[in-house]
C-alpha cells in the first residue's frame, strides 16, 4: 500500500458552511470567526467565535504548519471577514496562495484585485444585490452574535437575526416595506416547523422534551435571539413555543403596516 501523500498547501477554511469541512489528503485548519453586534444593531466586527483563541493566536497556529495558505470561503462580495482574516495572516507573514470562494461577485472580485490576492470560484456573479443565507435567518438555528460583556453558560449564543422583529433589514435596499415584512414572517414560519420536527423526533429518541438547555445535543452551534441584557429566557423552555411569540408580534407589526 502507497503511503498517504498531503499536498503542500494548507487548506483554511473560514465560510459558514465550508469551515467544518476537511478536504482529503490535503492539510486542512478552520479559521474560527464571527461576527458580533453591537447592542443597536447598527456595526459589527469580526472577532473569534466564541470560547476559541484569539484571532492573532489562530493565525500564529496557522503560521507554525510552514506552508502556503489556500483560503476557502462560501461567498466573496463585501470582504469583511477575509480583510480581517488577511490582516493577521499578513502580520505573521503566512503567504496566501489564492482564495476559494463557492460565489463571486463583481465586487468582491475588485477587492481580491486590490488585496493581490488570486480568487477562483465555482459561480460568478457580477452584479449581486443582496444574499441571503437562509439558515442565518432562523432564530435558534443561525444568527450573528451580539457583544455582551458576558456570556451564558454552555454553547448557547446570544444572536441576531437579521430581519424583523429582531431588527430592520437595511442591508436590503428598494424593497416595500410589506415584502421585507412577508420575508421575516415566512423565516419565523420556517423555523417554527423546522423545530417542532426536531423536538418531535427528539422526543422519541429520548422520552424527554428538547428545551432551550438541551438544544446544543441537536445543534453545532445553538444561539438564541437576543432581546436585551435585562430579557432572559426560561432553558425549560422548547424553542417552538418561543417561537410562536415571534410570530404573533410579527403578525402585530404587519397588521400595523397596513
Amino acid at each position: 500500500q502507497m503511503p498517504k501523500q498531503l499536498g503542500k498547501y494548507i487548506l483554511v477554511t473560514y465560510g459558514d458552511i465550508f469551515k467544518r469541512w476537511t478536504i482529503p489528503n490535503t492539510v486542512t485548519k478552520a479559521f474560527h470567526t464571527e461576527r458580533y453586534y453591537n447592542s443597536e444593531r447598527t456595526n459589527y466586527e469580526i472577532q473569534a467565535y466564541p470560547h476559541y483563541l484569539d484571532l492573532n493566536i489562530q493565525a500564529k497556529t496557522i503560521k507554525s504548519y510552514n506552508r502556503e495558505v489556500i483560503l476557502v470561503d462560501d461567498l466573496m462580495d463585501k470582504g469583511y471577514r477575509f480583510q480581517k482574516i488577511n490582516h493577521y495572516l499578513r502580520q505573521e507573514r503566512v503567504p496566501i496562495k489564492k482564495l476559494m470562494v463557492a460565489i463571486l461577485s463583481g465586487r468582491g472580485k475588485a477587492k481580491m484585485e486590490m488585496a493581490g490576492v488570486p480568487v477562483d470560484s465555482a459561480y460568478f456573479i457580477p452584479k449581486l444585490k443582496v444574499w441571503f443565507n437562509e439558515s442565518q435567518l432562523y432564530p435558534f438555528v443561525g444568527g450573528d452574535a451580539v457583544s455582551r460583556d458576558s456570556y451564558p453558560e454552555g454553547n448557547l449564543i446570544p444572536s441576531v437575526n437579521l430581519m424583523m422583529p429582531f431588527m430592520y433589514p437595511s442591508y436590503i435596499k428598494d424593497v416595500p416595506l410589506h415584502e421585507m415584512l412577508n420575508l421575516s414572517r415566512v423565516c419565523i414560519e420556517n423555523a417554527y416547523k423546522i423545530m417542532r420536527s426536531i423536538e418531535s423526533e427528539y422526543l422519541k429518541a429520548n422520552e424527554r422534551n428538547l428545551t432551550l438547555g438541551n438544544l446544543g445535543e441537536v445543534l453545532i452551534s445553538p444561539r438564541f435571539p437576543d432581546k436585551g441584557q435585562f430579557l432572559t429566557y426560561d432553558s425549560a423552555s422548547r424553542p417552538s413555543d418561543l417561537l410562536s411569540y415571534d410570530y404573533e408580534t410579527i403578525k402585530r407589526i404587519q397588521k400595523m403596516s397596513g
